[in-house]
């Protein structure tokens, strides 16, 4: 950075939600379980588990997902959000089997689940009915997936520590590329919710009494998913591509506000020209040692965000496509986002004004 106002210093107030990775290590677990817990956590999953588990590539990300037996009909159960962004992918099962991708698949409206219907499979996991009643805090899980991407899976071990109407919270520390993993109830091997995302507490809250960084692992439920949508891929594959480009702009201004040198600040056209000329400004103004020129230079800066933040045309245009239900609320959180962006970017505004 050239110098002028540290934009990073004054944090990024939202709470970030990770695609299950990304994210650094928790308190252990293990401190307060039982003898039991401590003896369950040592299992290990069948070698039928183990088989009806897949390995999703795709040509921008990889992740996990897992064969299961719905209503009588075979599927791969994964994330939206692993499919996403993606004009192809390949999914492979532990025994070799390469599953066909182009058979009908279907979204769950409103949970980022999606399914992908196969032929009558060898290995299948059963699903639980009823988390929030047929489990309880402490009960020992196994999350098996693709972590990291690696092609490998592994076992993530770790417990429950509540569940909701759509969501099931676990501690066990899942990581990127394990979105679309089943998280395992060991004592009736069923599974109890799929592997989706990891959040860190806000900043004021990020330190737990021990002082280490708090996160959260959840999951989407899948006994109770009411509505289903039929998605075709190729839509869903376009909405995927414009959804990655507003993601980008999203990203560019959250980069900026974590420090000019984040990769994501100049993967996008419009910020990386914005801090170019930000930088150019600022080493005239330190040339000049041209106090005036420096604190100018900081608000046009802030002035170029705040334009950034608040165009949400391309968002405007992509709901008005009736987009699938995970894209919708996808683009909304992006909005929700940009706001809090623009909302930051007022309080560095204040701060600039209250230097002149």
């Amino acid at each position: 950075m050239a110098g002028g106002l540290a934009l990073s210093a004054l944090g990024w107030p939202a709470a970030r939600a990770a695609d299950t990775g990304d994210t650094e290590a928790a308190p252990e677990a293990t401190a307060s379980l039982t003898r039991a817990q401590r003896q369950a956590m040592r299992q290990t999953l069948t070698p039928d588990q183990i088989n009806s588990l897949v390995l999703i590539e795709g040509d921008k990300g990889r992740g996990s997902g897992f064969i299961a037996k719905l209503h009588g009909q075979y599927f791969i159960v994964t994330n939206q959000h692993v499919l996403s962004g993606n004009t192809k992918f390949t999914i492979t099962g532990m025994d070799g089997t390469v599953y066909p991708t182009k058979g009908p698949l279907y979204g769950a409206v409103d949970y980022d689940i999606a399914i992908l219907k196969i032929p009558p499979a060898k290995y299948a996991l059963e699903v639980m009915d009823d988390p929030l009643t047929a489990t309880k805090p402490g009960d020992a899980v196994i999350v098996p997936g693709n972590a990291d991407g690696a092609g490998v899976i592994s076992q993530i071990h770790g417990t429950v520590l509540g569940a909701g109407p759509k969501l099931v919270e676990v501690d066990a520390k899942f990581v990127h590329g394990n979105s679309g993993s089943p998280i395992i109830h060991m004592a009736s091997g069923t599974v109890i919710g799929v592997a989706t995302y990891a959040t860190k507490l806000a900043p004021d809250d990020l330190k737990t009494a021990s002082g280490i960084k708090q996160i959260r692992w959840f999951g989407y439920r899948l006994d109770n998913i009411k509505q289903w949508e039929t998605i075709d891929w190729d839509r869903f594959m376009e909405e995927g591509e414009a959804l990655d480009r507003i993601k980008s702009v999203t990203d560019g201004l959250i980069g900026v506000l974590s420090g000019l040198n984040n990769p994501a600040v100049m993967a996008n056209d419009q910020i990386s020209k914005a801090v170019l000329q930000y930088e150019a400004e600022m080493q005239a103004a330190k040339l000049d040692r041209n106090v005036h020129a420096a604190t100018q230079a900081d608000a046009e800066f802030v002035e170029r965000l705040h334009t950034v933040a608040r165009d949400d045309n391309d968002i405007k245009d992509f709901l008005s496509h009736n987009p699938y239900s995970y894209h919708a609320n996808a683009a909304k959180e992006q909005e929700d986002t940009r706001a809090q962006i623009d909302q930051l970017l007022t309080t560095v505004n204040t701060a600039l004004e209250s230097t002149e």
